[in-house]
């Protein structure tokens, strides 16, 4: 952990301090980003997309495809996230599996 000298911070410093704080997913080499390293119009289809999902909690809806959908739409490297989610193809218990890490993993903590 980087200590922080409040008497004279920096940019650098202030990057460091979200990067321990505001940490971001990686599986072979693709990075999820978390919340707050969305862009704002990422920001506002991150919480559509939830919305949507718990708005369907409890009818027939397909899980796969909301969790494509997230995935891609977090990760840094669009192709590179659909090359990985098409490895993955419609294996929804390891789509579940890498969403969980992915909330686990990004939500925000100590820095």
């Amino acid at each position: 952990m980087t200590t922080v000298d409040f008497n004279n911070l920096d940019l650098d410093a202030l990057r460091s301090e979200a990067e321990g704080k505001y940490k971001n997913l990686v599986v072979q080499g693709v990075v999820f980003r978390g919340p707050m390293r969305l862009s704002k119009d990422e920001r506002k289809d991150f919480q559509r997309l939830l919305t949507e999902r718990n708005a369907a909690d409890g009818e027939v809806s397909d899980v796969v495809d909301f969790y494509r959908d997230m995935l891609t739409l977090v990760a840094e490297d669009k192709d590179a996230a659909t090359d990985l989610l098409g490895q993955v193809g419609d294996d929804a218990a390891v789509l579940d599996t890498l969403v969980s890490l992915y909330f686990e993993r990004t939500q925000a903590g100590e820095a």
